[in-house]
């Protein structure tokens, strides 16, 4: 017996090495494409032309000082994401931090969920389930593309793996751990969690894990701290953003037609919201579903003969059913998997909260966006161990046996090497680049205006300058913001259409512009559009200018700083006067 510990000890390294190896062979060869991608400076998520430019200003202080768009989102983001990035900022390190950071936290989401698993499942079925873990969130697109450009929303899946892990293994200590890191770095992330862990402590002895003998006012003073915590770390972000005004509501449509139908906002991130399991069931298919190159082809194909794909995603959902089955058992069997679905009961209970109070608790759909993959993931890798029967002498080989089976099913296939463009949204044109290298050529204090979309999006990002507006930062939350941003658009219509001089001095005068970025296209063959309420007044500035030559085609001939194609970039610092 002395040395039968040892011997399982070397059995288990040598078995998780072969894991490794087989998860490296399988899904390396994409990641390692995907992070080539990732090293071109002109591939990233779009969501870096919001968050990650206004730390510019803390490598270079010419950068966007007194820019109000770039103080405005600074404000809003979690305290421990700001003090990250702005380390990586003063070390002129942002850019590259935003690209390593979704690789780092994709190892820790695969390590956690592996560790999860494998508590739930038990014993031999359990290091199986970790590994079917493992490869269908490398397999699976939605991670990496969730965590693309290292924002505040890559924190969310690896907390959430690491809270269902602190639920199997049964640490309330770990959970309030992920509590504080989620109210520091994705304030969703801490409601889900303490919400988890408020559950955790009031199950059965035999079921809260290591607070098993923890008295009710222990739990409830525990409980007590760990939230206190997570409001200290939450409150410096909500007290900044008090500046910009109340949060505005489905009620404000009205008033603020920019947050309701033909708005900024898609209909998914606007009232009303889909339920909880209808969302549910649609993200916890995409997050099981391989991407990529398919494991097994010939398998994947004959189950999209012929009908767009459906037959596979129906023969899928079949499955999961199945695993959702096998882990209700499991949970009768095994704490651990009773715990775990504690998981699900608090994003449940976040989706119902969080809509009954919108926007206090961030959109509903971020509680179904987050948490469900990671249950899905995990559903899929440990469920099939509780199809077998409890009390039997051979349950142990059977629950192997299955896991065995239905993860090699998932993975084969359903599952994909990877995708190697996950996140990775926009990939600017040579065109679009000899633009945004003139404009970076301007004074680092230049203020650019232009149409609100496209080249524009990409100004703050990779040419560093700030702009006036655009549609990327044009988000209608707060009503100060909204405000402002409205006024703004204002004015652009009125000086990209004008038929005078005036306009364009407003701009310049009033605005603070210094140059004016303009399509050609836009004015002699297809006019711009936006969304409410701007629809409107471009289509007023429209009828203004009928038949009349366009201000900025006149201002061409002289203040123009630089052209390419359709693109004209106009210095207001030189108008001609009016005829």
């Amino acid at each position: 017996m002395a040395e039968a510990t040892p011997r399982r000890r070397w059995a288990l390294l040598a078995a998780w090495s072969v894991g490794v190896v087989a998860l490296a062979a399988l899904y390396g060869p994409a990641l390692v494409r995907h992070a080539g991608r990732s090293l071109d400076p002109l591939v990233y998520n779009d969501d870096v032309r919001v968050l990650i430019f206004p730390f510019f200003h803390y490598s270079d202080p010419e950068l966007f000082a007194h820019d109000a768009i770039s103080d405005y989102y600074l404000a809003g983001l979690p305290e421990g994401y700001r003090i990250l990035y702005y380390v990586a900022a003063k070390l002129s390190l942002a850019v590259a931090l935003s690209k390593l950071l979704p690789y780092l936290l994709l190892a820790a989401t695969v390590a956690l969920l592996g560790l999860a698993a494998r508590h739930v499942a038990g014993g031999v079925a359990g290091s199986v389930a970790g590994f079917g873990a493992a490869a269908l969130t490398l397999g699976s697109a939605l991670f990496l593309a969730r965590m693309g450009g290292g924002l505040p929303r890559a924190f969310a899946y690896p907390l959430l793996a690491a809270a269902a892990a602190a639920l199997a293994l049964g640490k309330p200590r770990w959970l309030a751990g992920v509590v504080w890191f989620g109210a520091a770095f994705y304030p969703v992330v801490a409601v889900i969690a303490g919400l988890a862990l408020a559950l955790l402590l009031v199950l059965g002895p035999g079921d809260r894990g290591d607070a098993a003998d923890w008295s009710l006012r222990r739990r409830a003073a525990f409980c007590g701290v760990t939230a206190a915590v997570a409001v200290v770390l939450i409150l410096p972000a909500a007290l900044r953003l008090r500046v910009w005004g109340r949060q505005l509501t489905p009620a404000a449509v009205a008033e603020y037609p920019e947050v309701g139908p033909g708005g900024r906002f898609f209909a998914e991130d606007r009232a009303p919201f889909p339920g909880f399991l209808e969302s549910a069931r649609r993200v916890a298919r995409r997050a099981v579903m391989g991407a990529g190159e398919r494991v097994l082809p010939a398998a994947a194909a004959w189950l999209r003969r012929g009908d767009g794909g459906r037959r596979r995603e129906t023969a899928l959902e079949l499955l999961l059913v199945v695993a959702g089955i096998g882990s209700v058992r499991l949970a009768v069997a095994r704490p651990e998997a009773r715990r775990m679905l504690l998981l699900a009961a608090a994003a449940f209970a976040g989706h119902l909260a969080a809509g009954a109070v919108v926007p206090h608790l961030f959109l509903p759909q971020r509680y179904v966006q987050y948490p469900v993959p990671i249950l899905a993931i995990l559903l899929a890798a440990t469920g099939f161990a509780g199809l077998a029967p409890h009390d039997t002498r051979r349950a142990g080989s059977i629950r192997a046996a299955l896991v065995v089976a239905g993860n090699l099913g998932l993975i084969v296939v359903f599952g994909g090497r990877g995708s190697d463009e996950a996140g990775l949204t926009i990939a600017v044109s040579p065109d679009e680049a000899q633009v945004l290298r003139a404009i970076a050529a301007l004074p680092k204090r230049a203020v650019v205006a232009g149409w609100p979309a496209g080249t524009l999006d990409d100004v703050p990002y990779v040419a560093r300058r700030a702009v006036l507006l655009s549609f990327e930062t044009h988000l209608p939350y707060h009503e100060g913001y909204t405000r402002l941003a409205r006024k703004r658009m204002s004015a652009l219509i009125d000086a990209y259409f004008a038929t005078s001089p005036e306009p364009l001095l407003r701009l310049r005068d009033e605005f603070g512009v210094t140059d004016l970025l303009v399509d050609l296209d836009h004015l002699r063959r297809s006019p711009p559009g936006y969304f409410r309420p701007f629809d409107g007044e471009i289509r007023a500035a429209l009828r203004r200018a009928e038949g009349r030559p366009f201000e900025v085609e006149r201002q061409a001939r002289v203040a123009t700083a630089y052209a390419h194609g359709n693109s004209v970039l106009l210095d207001l610092s030189r108008l001609a006067p009016a005829p």
